[in-house]
């Protein structure tokens, strides 16, 4: 997947815990961390695993001092990428350390316009529904302050 598609998936994600602002740009942000992994081959069990999803969760407890909510988030938020990439052809080892095989559907490539698009969608209809029943709509769109339900 692109990784815009990435981001907003791991936006839609958090929503589910979260509609902080910041909460779901982090989650965005967070769920492009697997990709870091292109200049030394790309979808590895480092990067590409819910082992490493584990990693990176554990990882983001300790940084943020203890916080399990933040552990969750990171470890939401890597487990997403790595679901949407088990739709590309290539798959990805999410059984590590129990098996290194690459798994996935093999639906298409990365790059594949129409899905990316699709889960684009997806995702905003995620989104959108979690804001709206969040946030009182008819007064976020008046400009009047608007109060958590």
């Amino acid at each position: 997947m692109l990784w815009k598609t990435h981001s907003a998936f791991g936006t839609a994600a958090a929503s589910f815990l979260s509609t902080d602002p910041v909460i779901l740009a982090l989650a965005g942000t967070l769920s492009v961390i697997p990709d870091m992994d292109k200049p030394f081959g790309h979808r590895g069990w480092f990067s590409h695993s819910f082992f490493a999803a584990g990693l990176f969760g554990l990882a983001g407890f300790i940084v943020s001092g203890a916080s399990i909510f933040i552990g969750l988030l990171v470890f939401l938020a890597v487990s997403v990428h790595i679901l949407l990439d088990f739709f590309t052809l290539s798959g990805v080892p999410v059984l590590f350390p129990f098996s290194s095989k690459d798994h996935g559907l093999r639906v298409s490539r990365s790059s594949d316009v129409l899905l990316n698009k699709a889960f684009l969608a997806v995702a905003l209809a995620i989104l959108a529904y979690n804001l709206s029943t969040a946030y009182d709509l008819p007064k976020l769109l008046s400009g009047l302050p608007v109060q958590l339900t």
